[in-house]
């Protein structure tokens, strides 16, 4: 991480985070990197000396949305915005501050829901490669928060009331860049959670099986369609989980349950045990 955070300090020495006059992949990919960590840093430039990042100007930041806009419109740019969210993520930089302290630090964090917003509005539910930047998106905004003052002492508690249980959470006086998002639209889209799930049991079969199932000898192939049901049972509680958490009823959850349920053969107990996850 820190080989990574020189080379990005010797990458952007002493000069501000604006786009360069060139439109191949490779460079908008490095423009909305550069973009989103100026957001995530609060700042205009790096120092020419210590690396450390110089303060932004409400002007700055103007206009680091509008290019930010401009590039989420292109494939380069949705894969550079959701990278550089993980490079923050993987340097363990999650906290972006207090609310209230500083006023453009308070503008970048709302800046970069909106660019959360933006992508999620450029995503496909049906493009393979945005059901896999949509999953990361998610597990970022999960991820990265600002504190809220005074909420060390005085916890908030929160009242959550589900069909079959109740919960009361204490919020850790944290306010989470999924929380800007809640509720987006294409969190709606039934399309989308199929897709993920699929796509999710895809690529953990393909790591856990060295051979196509078809080529597996009778009892491995017994074993492997239990390690299916037991993948699908995982996935499935956690992705109905998280709809709840991005605003989805209630009703959305359960209908998504009964459509992986019904087309991974999932009956009786264990259906029950997912609904119950609602």
């Amino acid at each position: 991480h820190r080989i990574a955070e020189k080379s990005f300090a010797g990458e952007c020495h002493g000069r501000a985070f604006r786009p360069l006059p060139d439109n191949s992949s490779s460079t908008i990919y490095s423009q909305m990197r550069l973009l989103v960590l100026t957001l995530c840093h609060a700042s205009a430039a790096l120092h020419p000396t210590s690396g450390l990042p110089l303060p932004m100007s409400k002007e700055s930041l103007d206009e680091s949305k509008g290019e930010m806009c401009e590039l989420m419109k292109l494939e380069e740019g949705k894969e550079g915005f959701v990278d550089a969210l993980n490079h923050q993520r993987s340097a363990g930089k999650f906290d972006m501050g207090q609310r209230g302290e500083d006023e453009i630090k308070d503008l970048a964090f709302e800046a970069l829901g909106e660019g959360l917003k933006l992508f999620f509005d450029s995503c496909s539910p049906s493009d393979e490669k945005d059901v896999r930047r949509a999953k990361n998106a998610i597990m970022l905004s999960q991820s990265m928060y600002r504190t809220v003052a005074g909420s060390k002492s005085c916890p908030e508690k929160v009242f959550l009331s589900r069909r079959n249980s109740s919960q009361i959470v204490e919020r850790l006086g944290r306010e989470y860049l999924k929380d800007l998002i809640c509720g987006h639209n294409f969190f709606r889209k039934s399309a989308f959670w199929d897709n993920l799930l699929n796509w999710c049991v895809d690529e953990q079969l393909t790591r856990a099986q060295s051979k196509p199932w078809y080529m597996l000898p009778k009892e491995e192939r017994n074993e492997a369609i239990l390690q299916v049901n037991n993948t699908v049972f995982s996935m499935c509680a956690s992705l109905a989980h998280s709809m709840l958490e991005l605003g989805c009823s209630f009703e959305e959850g359960e209908s998504f349950v009964n459509r992986m349920a019904s087309a991974y053969d999932i009956e009786g107990e264990k259906k029950s045990m997912l609904m119950g996850f609602i």
